[in-house]
């Protein structure tokens, strides 16, 4: 399985709780009629102050969310962006993400996750 791992902030007039309710309420539930995902996880940082281990000031994360999407393999990954780029989907997505994200702050990734047994 391939994940891939998007960092994201929100945009700067909303609060940390408009962002996650429109994300959950909205977005989410686009993104899931419009795209097949073998999971779909949104991890929202949150806000808090927290201290290292020497009482040293930890500077806060400077993304809003950390997004999680599973593709059963690359071809599944790649299919998805082709339907990005090139159909209506891609535009609907696109315009619902400027309603909540700053889109200059998306940072995405690929990862080959592993797994111990416990």
């Amino acid at each position: 399985m391939l994940k891939m791992i998007a960092l994201m902030r929100r945009r700067p007039d909303l609060s940390h709780s408009q962002f996650v309710d429109y994300y959950e309420s909205q977005h989410a539930p686009l993104a899931h009629s419009l795209f097949e995902f073998e999971r779909y996880e949104r991890n929202f940082i949150v806000p808090a102050t927290l201290t290292g281990g020497a009482g040293e000031r930890v500077p806060p994360f400077p993304y809003d969310v950390v997004t999680e999407l599973y593709f059963r393999d690359r071809d599944h990954l790649e299919a998805m962006g082709r339907e990005i780029a090139n159909t209506d989907k891609g535009v609907l997505l696109t315009r619902d993400e400027e309603r909540f994200l700053d889109r200059t702050s998306i940072t995405a990734f690929l990862v080959d996750c592993r797994q111990t047994a416990t």
